[in-house]
Formats: C-alpha cells, structure tokens, sequence
C-alpha cells in the first residue's frame, strides 16, 4: 500500500533519474520531456513558441496527454515543480463545435473524468485548454487570448498520429438480471440508499461486489454513463480511509492516488483524525461523478460489480 507522499518521492526518483534523456530546456516527466516556458502568452503564440523548441528528430508542441498515464504522471510532475497558482497552456482546443474537444495531436478528448476539473469544459468561447494548480493541473477551458505560460512537450515526429484517433467500439456482453452493461462490465445500481457497510453486505449477498475501477478506464465509463443517465445521485464505491489518516485504499487492498485520476480537484476534503473507516468514497453528480469522500454511517445509492465468473 503507497501512500500519496511514497508516490511523491517516486515520481521525483523518476525525474531524477531521467534528467538526461530529456535535451534543455525540457525535463523528464514520467516518461515525457516537458518544459513549463517562462513568459506568458496567447494560446496561438504559444502554440508557435513550442515550435521553434523542436529538433531534427522530434517535434516540441504544446503538451498533450491522450492516454489516463499520460494525464495523471503529468501532473504528479506539475504538482511537483509548478510554482503556486501557476496556468498553463496545453494543446487542447475545441473543434467544430461546442464540447467537441480534442488534443492538437488529433486524439478525440472527452469533458468531464478523468481529466477535466468538474466544472470546465463547456462554457461559450472559452475554446483553449489549460492546465492550472488551482484545479490542481485538471484540465480547464479558457478564452484563447489570455495570457498564460506555454507548457511543451517533445514527441517523435514517427509516433504522431495521421488522422483522428476516436473511442473504440465495445462488444456487447449479455448481463445477467437487471444488470447492465457499462464499458466491458455489468453492474446493477440499487434503488434504495443504505449505510455503506450495507451497501458492501448487499452487493455480496448476490456474489457481486460493491463496484471499485480497477482501472482508470473502468472508472471513466462509469463516470461518464451515470452522467449519461442524468439522475443526479450519489453512489457508494468501495473506497475507504482506512486509518483516518487519508491512507485511501479500494475495496481490494490496492492505494488510492491523491489527485488525478480519480479524485475531484477539491477532495477527499474531510480533515484528517484518528477515526478509521469513518469515511467512505462516493462518485457524486455535484462533482460530476469524481471520487468525493463523505462519512461511512451517511446513506446513499451504491453500485455492484457483476464478478465476471457469474456471467
């Protein structure tokens, strides 16, 4: 089990040891060369600023993080070595129109988990994307002329895609009872609200188990079908703070990052005691289905994980 100051020290071992794969002024970054530019800008200007940062080889640009690792080792850097209050550029704009996102590396880029703070991405004119520490480096939209500094990124020229990569189709699972299908599993959701640890005993009544993401993929279908069905509960999720010291786990053992992925920019906000298992994690509609904590004894829906040896 790591706690969120292990994985600090990791990601700084990572940097560390990776300084000189990464050519000045960029950094290594979680397997990445990022450089955060010092002067602030227009988007389009520092679009063309990473620009003239690239080599023979490479193509320096404004930063882009299609994939959950990517996005998530990001900003573990940027918590890292961004001064407070920092804003910065990436390479995210909206295309064609409105909440049609996608990164300037073509990759489609979906609002909402794992990667944009809860309440961005979807104001009129605000077509850029940055990157701020008050969200703590979740994606945000802005207006494009704001001045903010540029955070680049080197990619090879040969891994760069040559059309737009969009979301692969998923095969159709037969789901058992009132279960459904949600990205590649079936879940049921309970209509009625209980204490958490009786959310836990009825999800296991029916050899289910309440439902925690064992990756970030899992978690952001989920994130984005109960968004879709529009009911505005909020659902137990087997996270629990062990120890009343905000060492979060899953239900199966396995840490809980601080931060991204999974946390809302503003959570686990509840202050550190020693009462363990007094909070459990929610995925709540006011944060647009990220990871809120809220007191385990407090009653809400829950959803059960259909185990894939009863389908």
């Amino acid at each position: 089990m790591w706690s969120s100051v292990v994985i600090e020290v990791l990601v700084l071992a990572l940097v560390a040891a990776g300084q000189s794969s990464c050519p000045p002024p960029f950094q290594a970054a979680g397997g990445t060369c990022l450089y955060m530019g010092a002067d602030s800008m227009s988007w389009a200007d520092a679009r063309d600023y990473c620009a003239t940062l690239s080599a023979e080889s490479e193509i320096s640009q404004l930063a882009t993080f299609p994939t959950c690792d990517e996005f998530s080792l990001a900003t573990y850097w940027l918590n890292v070595n961004s001064v407070p209050g920092s804003d910065l550029w990436v390479g995210a704009v909206k295309a064609s129109y409105p909440n049609n996102w996608i990164w300037i590396t073509l990759e489609h880029l979906q609002t909402g988990v794992p990667m944009w703070a809860y309440s961005e991405g979807h104001d009129d004119g605000m077509d850029c994307g940055s990157m701020s520490k008050n969200f703590k480096h979740k994606i945000a939209c802005s207006f494009c002329e704001e001045l903010k500094q540029p955070l680049c990124e080197i990619k090879q020229k040969a891994t760069l895609p040559v059309k737009a990569v969009l979301p692969e189709p998923k095969e159709i699972l037969e789901c058992p009872g009132q279960a459904v299908q949600v990205g590649d599993g079936c879940y049921e959701f309970s209509r009625e609200e209980d204490h958490y640890t009786n959310a836990v005993d009825e999800c296991s009544r029916d050899d289910h188990q309440l439902f925690f993401p064992e990756t970030c993929e899992e978690f952001t279908h989920m994130a984005h079908y109960l968004e879709t069905v529009g009911q505005d509960k909020v659902y137990w999720v087997g996270a629990e703070d062990i120890s009343g010291y905000g060492e979060w786990t899953w239900a199966n053992g396995n840490n809980i990052p601080g931060g991204a992925p999974y946390w809302a920019y503003d959570q686990p906000q509840h202050v550190l005691e020693d009462a363990p298992l007094k909070y459990c994690g929610v995925m709540d509609h006011l944060v647009r289905y990220y990871l809120a904590d809220d007191y385990c004894n407090d009653k809400h829906h829950w959803i059960c994980k259909v185990l894939p040896s009863t389908l």
